[in-house]
């Protein structure tokens, strides 16, 4: 969260952005379309954000896939949770994580039958 140099204004540290994408490639086996440029589906909403000790689960609201998973990854490239969520109402799935994340800046991968998208979450 404290880049000395962040040309691209994504929160991600310059020195750290080249590491993350080659990481994820070699060892998840994806391509990574430079993982640094976030893109959010206009209908998907990730709350709360920033989360803190009083937020057990993030949710996202606007998925048509309830069985959506996703990937919170730490600013070093490593999957710091992944998994399934669990529907809580029509449209609103929450993910367990506070259990196992630590504080932190964090990009979210979203992964659907017709929804794929990345946003940044903060856990204080």
């Amino acid at each position: 969260g404290n880049c000395l140099n962040d040309a691209d204004g994504d929160g991600i540290c310059d020195e750290l952005e080249d590491d993350l994408e080659d990481d994820l490639e070699d060892s998840h086996g994806f391509e990574t379309d430079n993982v640094g440029e976030v893109t959010q589906a206009e209908h998907v909403t990730l709350f709360p954000n920033p989360m803190n000790d009083g937020h057990p689960m993030v949710y996202l609201q606007g998925l048509s896939d309830e069985h959506a998973t996703i990937r919170v990854l730490g600013t070093d490239g490593r999957i710091a949770w992944q998994g399934p969520g669990i529907p809580t109402k029509p449209g609103v799935v929450g993910f367990p994580i506070r259990e196992t994340v630590a504080a932190g800046s964090y990009l979210v991968q979203v992964v659907g039958t017709s929804t794929t998208s990345t946003m940044r979450l903060m856990i204080q």
